[in-house]
């Protein structure tokens, strides 16, 4: 695991190989509005606006969470996000971050690092709830790519 600058303020860190090439990974998750394709939990996911600064309202069967786009590095292949409002509170200014980093032509590390900062009031929980929560994702992101 490879944490970056921006990765250390962010205390939640998870990182994985993926059997795919990095084009074919980073086409799926740099898609923003596209988290419909490899995240089976969510029943609706809309967009308004485009490239940085963008925004998604992902819609769960019993929750919703509006992300905004924060950072989007095709050449490093690198995107950043902020949940702006929830209807769980305790989420709101919870960030995170995904790093592809290519590690030969059929491979790819992905780290994620996100949560809230440790001197949020609602840290501990919600980032206990992140480390569970993404091992999961990263699971359903291999199946939507076919190398689960």
């Amino acid at each position: 695991m490879r944490r970056t600058k921006e990765d250390e303020v962010m205390p939640v860190f998870t990182s994985a190989t993926i059997d795919a090439p990095i084009e074919k990974v980073w086409a799926l998750i740099s898609d923003f509005g596209g988290l419909l394709r490899w995240h089976p939990l969510i029943e609706r996911c809309e967009m308004e606006g485009e490239g940085v600064g963008a925004r998604r309202t992902v819609y769960f069967s019993d929750w919703s969470a509006v992300e905004e786009l924060t950072a989007l590095d095709h050449e490093r292949h690198m995107l950043g996000y902020l949940v702006v409002d929830c209807t769980r509170p305790p989420a709101i200014g919870a960030s995170g971050s995904m790093t592809l980093t290519s590690e030969g032509a059929n491979s790819t590390r992905l780290d994620w690092a996100s949560g809230l900062p440790e001197d949020s009031p609602h840290a501990a929980a919600v980032n206990a709830g992140l480390e569970a929560y993404y091992p999961v994702r990263i699971g359903h992101l291999k199946e939507a790519l076919g190398v689960a």
